[in-house]
């Protein structure tokens, strides 16, 4: 992924008007929404991945028509089958449209005038939630009726779509969704704005109330819901009556809000000094009146989370139907910086200088592993092969990172991971190293702490999937442990899977120790280097929330792709904004430590290298592979940021 511990991709639709039996142009219709909306959805899938949700925001009917809704039915059967989901990940909320509008249209009309002139609408809120009686001029039955005229979309839901807790009794519905290896839930919230909908003069005259909306995005002891909090609705707040209490729980409670109604794509932004609220709109997939005349819309989304499920950013993929040509297409209209359609939007909450400084140079982060796409597609394709690899890679190039992330993306696929550093205790023996991975006394000899470790194997291996056995800072238990050992462990590769770091190459660990390896053929080598592309870019986004401006500028041109050093600039420039200080003095502390590390990676380099590196610094591009390969020169030879190069100028 990106960046972001999970991501969330979901199709984002409203408002497409059936008319079932009146419709009398079926053929506009069925040039938006048939063949060519098939190829559109296959695109997304072929470009961006797989979807896990569909999320329809209101006016799936026409008129709330029972015959309206038959027809429905096979077209999200066919959308769910498409994108090859279960009709469980479908989430609907009504709107105007499926609003009955000659049902008990007497009460409403009644219900409507007295709530324009009421002052009780606390008391309405409460009674239209089961809570009390109906307040002074209001008739208990209206409640009932009122919602009657929504009986034909609540029984296509709940039996033609089999979803009865999207439709239940009352306004609203909340259901909390966890997917495979998350660990965290899913909140879809889905509330009602339109039971209240009968005119063309809805607008400022509709109500939510505090009660439904607080009733679905707060648990039973009335405390914020965990995870990821996503409300579908159909109206926009300045629709609504009681707006103001409804902005206010949305922004505190409430991660992003999809809706419909409006038929225009928009991208809201709602900011008070305590809150705010993001609000993706969405046009109409078919426009009831313009059909195949207008510039239909959907949106692709996707959404990169930390590990709370709290979303760093969104990626919207804007995709329209052209009226002239009858395809569907990238669209960048909506605002300025979209790019092949696509818009990114950066979540991040108003500073808060009590908040801990997100960068974290010294304490390795899994959620915070960015740019290292290709190194996990080579660690998962060793692993379903059932090879193991050596990471090889200089001081606090990554290594640490990438062996935190790849435990944690196995155990959330269910697999046995276990990660041990050299530098403790798993360093002193081959007898605590078996200890520290299984957790069991083991015999001191290498032969008895090899079969104590394969009694691990065998008590945690299921239906032929074999555990993973990380190990940071290798040299160390190189060191320690006979070569008797490491006979053992080449013999039991397949049945475990390895994954060890070092800073030398395999080889070259066991040389420096005066032995001879009987494993590093056994194990692909794999260098850790720079940070691929957007990698950088996903780093410096930790800190969005607390960087000024031009922070993120400095961090690329002087830290590049190098992960260690802008985790260390990071800290240092926000450190330097929280005391007041300036950018330039938060960039020479920088550079002060910067400036031990890069004394400490050049004593290890021979003069040739040393020799290039200081070219490469006054222009002339490093060719040896090797440079590039640890993340000292970029792919085209220059040093990999400007505290290297500035450094390498100075150096004697």
């Amino acid at each position: 992924m990106a960046y972001g511990a999970y991501r969330l991709q979901f199709l984002h639709i409203s408002d497409i008007h059936c008319k079932g039996p009146n419709e009398r142009e079926p053929w506009r219709r069925r040039r938006v929404l048939g063949d060519g909306w098939r190829r559109n959805l296959e695109t997304i899938q072929e470009e961006d991945g797989p979807i896990h949700f569909i999320f329809f925001t209101g006016d799936a009917a026409n008129s709330g028509d029972p015959a309206e809704y038959e027809e429905l039915t096979g077209f999200f059967h066919e959308i769910c089958a498409e994108l090859h989901l279960g009709l469980d990940r479908l989430f609907l909320v009504p709107g105007n449209h499926d609003i009955a509008r000659n049902c008990n249209n007497g009460v409403w009309e009644t219900m409507r005038s007295r709530l324009a002139v009421t002052t009780g609408l606390l008391g309405v809120s409460r009674w239209m939630n089961g809570i009390g009686r109906p307040p002074l001029g209001f008739e208990d039955h209206w409640r009932d009726a009122i919602l009657e005229r929504q009986n034909a979309y609540r029984h296509w839901v709940r039996h033609s779509l089999g979803q009865a807790d999207l439709a239940q009794p009352g306004l609203g519905y909340r259901r909390s969704v966890t997917l495979p290896h998350w660990e965290f839930p899913l909140q879809i919230v889905g509330l009602d704005t339109a039971w209240l909908c009968g005119d063309n003069a809805d607008s400022g005259r509709l109500l939510v109330t505090e009660n439904q909306a607080a009733r679905h995005l707060f648990d039973a002891q009335g405390h914020p819901l965990p995870g990821l909090r996503l409300v579908l609705m159909h109206h926009p707040l300045h629709d609504l009556a009681d707006k103001t209490d409804i902005r206010r729980i949305l922004a505190e409670n409430a991660d992003l809000v999809l809706r419909g109604h409006l038929h225009e794509t928009e991208l809201s932004d709602w900011i008070d000094p305590d809150r705010r609220l993001r609000e993706l709109a969405v046009g109409s997939l078919y426009e009831g009146g313009l059909a195949d005349k207008y510039g239909n819309s959907c949106q692709f989304v996707r959404l990169e989370l930390d590990s709370n499920g709290r979303p760093i950013e969104a990626t919207i993929r804007f995709r329209s139907f052209s009226p002239r040509a009858g395809h569907w297409f990238d669209d960048n209209s909506p605002y300025q910086g979209t790019a092949a359609g696509r818009s990114t939007w950066t979540f991040g909450r108003n500073l808060d200088p009590r908040k801990p400084n997100p960068f974290s140079p010294w304490d390795p982060r899994p959620e915070q592993c960015f740019g290292r796409a290709g190194v996990f597609d080579r660690l998962a394709a060793a692993f379903d092969e059932r090879r193991s690899v050596w990471l090889v890679g200089d001081w606090r190039i990554g290594k640490s990172m990438v062996l935190l992330a790849w435990e944690k993306r196995l155990r959330e696929r269910g697999i046995v991971a276990k990660l041990v550093s050299g530098q403790g205790p798993a360093g002193v023996s081959a007898s605590q190293f078996v200890k520290t991975i299984t957790g069991l006394d083991a015999p001191p000899d290498p032969d008895g702490a090899a079969d104590r470790l394969i009694d691990w194997i065998n008590a945690v291996s299921t239906a032929g999937v074999p555990p993973v056995v990380l190990v940071d800072e290798v040299e160390s238990i190189v060191y320690t442990c006979d070569v008797r050992f490491f006979d053992r462990l080449r013999d039991l590769i397949g049945r475990v899977c390895l994954v060890f770091s070092s800073r030398d190459t395999p080889d070259e660990v066991f040389a420096k120790n005066n032995k001879t390896s009987p494993i590093t053929n056994k194990m692909e080598a794999l260098w850790i280097g720079l940070l691929e592309p957007g990698g950088a870019d996903a780093t410096i986004r930790i800190g969005a929330e607390q960087l000024g401006p031009g922070d993120a500028d400095l961090m690329r041109l002087w830290c590049g792709g190098h992960s260690f050093f802008l985790q260390l600039l990071g800290r240092s420039l926000v450190e330097a904004r929280r005391r007041g200080a300036s950018p330039d003095e938060g960039l020479a502390e920088f550079q002060e430590q910067a400036n031990t590390h890069l004394r400490t990676l050049r004593r290890t380099l021979p003069p040739n290298l040393q020799s290039a590196l200081r070219d490469a610094a006054l222009g002339i591009p490093a060719t040896a592979g090797t440079l590039r390969r640890r993340g000292l020169v970029t792919a085209d030879g220059k040093p990999f940021g400007e505290v290297f190069a500035s450094w390498l100028r100075g150096a004697k």
